[in-house]
Order: structure tokens, then C-alpha cells, then sequence
């Protein structure tokens, strides 16, 4: 996977933003493994975390390029993508395990959902094992500026209405969307 550059006057933003986004990504992931965890005792059930990050920038007056670094925990096993930025449902290529991971991810979608008062959830799910990476924090209109390009909010106006309520959905009693 290639790292794209951005114009030294945007490189900062960019970086923040995605930064933020595993941020937010952290404590919304945390969130929504309490609500299981107090839900339910069971084992068998995906334990995921986002990679671990820091932002590097260099204190170098002789930086013309303006260079910031998201420096990222590595991820050395296949990279899936699990559900794609604009989706609430798993890509269709997953099978196995891989699949349920999948399924587990557009629960806490839900669950994210729920318990913010249908304010936000995490997609564009990717990564390895028990590692994910680079997701995006999708809100509606009112905090779209807050979380980067990758905020699709025509896709958070309609979670209702494309969530597929799954297994892990009604196991822990979330209700299904009336539309």
C-alpha cells in the first residue's frame, strides 16, 4: 500500500485529520467493547483494536517539505478490508473467519450508533489478525468538517435504512431500524 504526499501547506491537515480519526476511532472501538463486554461474558467473539500511532513532526528548520508522519504500529500479516468507507455491510469477498470479523464490525457499527445517539460510527474497516487501521469516523452534516475527507456523510444519513441487523445484532438485543 503506497503513502500519498500531500502540498507542504496541506500535509499537517491531512495528517491531523487522520490522526484524529484513530483517535476518535480508539475511544469509539473502547466504547463499543464495554457495551458487549457488560452484555455479555462469552468467549468466541472478534477482540479487535485500531493500531497504535504517533504523529511525528520534525523540528528541522531546514524542512522545505514541510513533512508531518503518522507513525503507525506495523501490521505484517494479509490486509483485509472489511467494510468499505461508504458501507454498512462487509465486503463480498470475505469467507471464514475473515467473514465473521465482518459481521462483528457492522454490529459495532451499530452498537456505535446506539450508544451515541445516532451521532457517529466508525467504517472503512481494514487491517490484519487483530489489528485494524485507518478508519473513518462518519457523522452527519453538522460534524462533517471535524473528521476529514473520509467523513461520507450521505453514507451516515443512511445507516438506517442500509444496516443489516446481523447474528451479533440481535444476540445483544439491539432493535432493527423501522424505515
Amino acid at each position: 500500500m503506497g503513502h500519498c504526499h500531500f502540498a507542504r501547506e496541506d500535509e499537517l491537515e491531512k495528517t491531523l485529520d487522520e490522526a484524529n480519526c484513530l483517535y476518535w476511532g480508539t475511544s469509539l472501538l473502547s466504547m463499543a467493547y464495554t457495551f458487549v463486554d457488560e452484555m455479555l461474558k462469552m468467549g468466541n467473539l472478534p477482540h479487535l483494536r485500531l493500531v497504535h500511532v504517533a504523529l511525528a513532526i520534525p523540528d528541522d528548520p531546514d524542512n522545505d517539505l514541510g513533512a508531518n508522519y503518522l507513525v503507525e504500529e506495523q501490521i505484517s500479516r494479509k490486509f483485509v478490508k472489511y467494510i468499505n468507507n461508504n458501507s454498512t455491510i462487509p465486503t463480498h469477498s470475505l469467507e471464514g473467519r475473515e467473514a465473521v470479523i465482518g459481521l462483528f464490525l457492522c454490529f459495532m457499527q451499530h452498537v456505535q450508533h446506539h450508544l451515541t445517539n445516532n451521532m457517529v460510527y466508525l467504517s472503512d474497516f481494514q487491517g490484519s489478525g487483530n489489528l485494524l487501521t485507518n478508519c473513518q469516523v462518519l457523522t452527519g452534516s453538522a460534524f462533517m468538517n471535524n473528521f476529514g475527507g473520509g467523513n461520507c456523510t450521505s453514507a451516515f444519513n443512511s445507516f438506517r435504512s442500509t444496516h443489516k441487523c446481523n447474528k451479533f445484532c440481535r444476540a445483544f438485543g439491539l432493535q432493527h431500524f423501522d424505515t
